[in-house]
């Protein structure tokens, strides 16, 4: 029986095979991921609403609301959301004392969802660590914390959301998104 000495002749089939699906989709990079910009609806709550057990937070890694209040959930959202006294708030990780996370937020003014086309090339920009006022109609660049990639390599991705609603009453938030698939790519709409 023959074997094969090394990892990459064990993996060579496979990447003939990325090539090849690559190929067949019209992509120039096998290993970019196509999409199609199709916003998502999420829905959760205020970390203040006033009903426990609700999610207060958003992972755009996994694209789902998260309980930030169960134990184990540090590392695992990138975005969570507050209202007080002055307005409703998108909260960094690190705005809630989460400091070895790297996700961030930046506010885009004048520009209609679609026309966010990318996030921005310069990473100060992003807030870290202090809460960012949101409004609805708004729409907000999010660098997410990092996570191995689909191809093992630590990276983040980019996603905007542009708030729908947000009730005083309930401390409901409810935004639309996009998140590019591609890890490390900051485009936030499909190539043509």
């Amino acid at each position: 029986a023959k074997t094969m000495n090394s990892w990459k002749e064990q993996l060579r089939p496979l990447f003939g095979l990325l090539v090849a699906m690559g190929s067949v989709a019209g992509c120039d990079d096998p290993f970019s991921l196509s999409w199609a910009s199709e916003p998502a609806i999420a829905q959760v709550y205020t970390l203040s609403n006033p009903w426990p057990n609700l999610p207060s937070a958003f992972d755009f890694v996994f694209r789902t609301p998260v309980r930030i209040e169960v134990p184990g959930a540090t590392g695992t959202w990138d975005m969570a959301f507050d209202s007080d006294e002055v307005g409703f708030h998108v909260l960094p990780p690190g705005a809630l004392g989460v400091l070895d996370s790297e996700a961030g937020v930046v506010r885009i003014d004048g520009l209609a969802f679609a026309e966010v086309t990318s996030a921005p090339e310069e990473d100060d920009v992003f807030i870290l660590d202090r809460p960012v006022a949101l409004e609805v109609g708004i729409v907000y660049v999010v660098r997410t914390r990092e996570e191995i990639g689909f191809y093992g390599e630590p990276c983040n991705w980019y996603a905007k959301l542009q708030p729908l609603e947000l009730d005083t009453s309930t401390g409901l938030v409810r935004f639309a998104y996009d998140v590019n698939p591609n890890c490390g790519d900051r485009a936030l709409v499909p190539p043509n």
